[in-house]
């Protein structure tokens, strides 16, 4: 178990591969964005983009799909993103099944 109560596979789990993070950076940086530019359009913090950008952390499915809007990713990158996001997402979500919530 780590500091936070959490093992490490499922810290692991919660990250992302540094080649998706380096993508977007760059997609965040070829928009001419701040950080806090992004954080702001994309609704969350700055921290929290420097932790997707770093592969710190993987963005959870609600974030990703606000990140492929936000910064216009399509095709094979909008699609890695999302299933690097709904692969960290717990075992009850529905995103895991492909549902929504109503």
């Amino acid at each position: 178990m780590t500091a936070a109560g959490i093992s490490r596979r499922a810290a692991e789990r919660r990250t992302i591969t540094p080649e998706l993070a380096v993508m977007l950076a760059e997609a965040r940086r070829a928009r001419g964005w701040s950080l806090r530019e992004a954080a702001r359009r994309i609704g969350c913090t700055p921290g929290s983009v420097v932790h997707w950008e770093r592969g710190r952390r993987a963005p959870s499915a609600y974030y990703a799909l606000k990140l492929v809007r936000a910064y216009g990713l399509g095709g094979p990158r909008a699609a890695r993103l999302l299933d690097e996001a709904v692969e960290e997402a717990g075992m009850s979500s529905p995103w895991r099944e492909g549902q929504r919530r109503r």
